[in-house]
């Protein structure tokens, strides 16, 4: 019995050496690459305010540092939010991940960081409408050795087929987010039709006013944006 326990608590060490150790190093990882994306969020925001400003001064351009998790970018009517989850993930064992000749040889490679870009309207935050709803653009996922793939539309690139040669840098990044910035803007806000919206509860209308009880979105977005140009 005493062997047996022996075992099971050398088992547990090996784990927290090798699975815990692996998590905690792609968590630190992970948290450098989004210290990396802010800085090239905030001077892509800088760069295009000050073209926009010799164009048109109305229209809004501004990075948001939210703190060590979150940061907006805003431009026109539109707000990209990007968040760092700051749990490490790995995939079901039925993924295409797996699969690859390149995680096959390391599976600690499968082993990901995660971050999320979703879209929402600016009016949504700057009005606090809590109906409106946004939608999640993009996941890019980073392993261990700084390879990554961008899951979401093949318009935004980065594919997971290319993992085995994707290597983040600030370079990649800022393509990342102009890719996204280009994806957002082809999108224009649809009215929905009246009769989704002809009834107003009076109980959504003594919380909030008749605009905030509305919910706003880019109808159709999610296939609306798949239509080749």
């Amino acid at each position: 019995m005493a062997k047996k326990k022996q075992f099971e608590y050398d088992s547990i060490v090996n784990l927290l050496k090798d699975r815990s150790s692996l998590k905690q190093f792609i968590h630190r990882n992970t948290s450098k690459v989004f210290v990396l994306l802010k800085i090239q969020l905030a001077e892509l925001a800088e760069q295009l305010k000050t073209d926009m400003n010799k164009i048109d001064p109305y229209v809004k351009i501004d990075f948001i540092d939210k703190g060590d998790f979150e940061a907006e970018l805003h431009f026109s009517g539109d707000v990209l939010i990007f968040s760092w989850h700051t749990n490490v993930f790995n995939f079901p064992p039925d993924h295409d991940l797996h699969k690859m000749d390149y995680v096959k040889n390391d599976p600690d490679l499968s082993y990901c960081g995660l971050l999320q870009i979703h879209n929402f309207l600016c009016d949504s935050l700057k009005y606090n409408r809590t109906l409106d709803l946004g939608y999640l653009l993009a996941r890019i996922f980073i392993n261990k050795e700084n390879h990554f793939f961008l899951d979401g539309s093949d318009r935004l690139g980065f594919p997971m087929a290319d993992f085995k040669t994707q290597i983040i840098d600030a370079e990649k990044l800022r393509t990342i987010v102009l890719n996204l910035i280009m994806y957002t803007l082809k999108f224009d806000l649809l009215t929905p039709p009246f009769d989704a919206v002809r009834e107003l509860p009076l109980s959504e209308k003594l919380a909030n006013t008749i605009n905030s009880s509305i919910s706003t979105n880019k109808v159709g977005f999610r296939f609306k944006s798949e239509l080749k140009t």
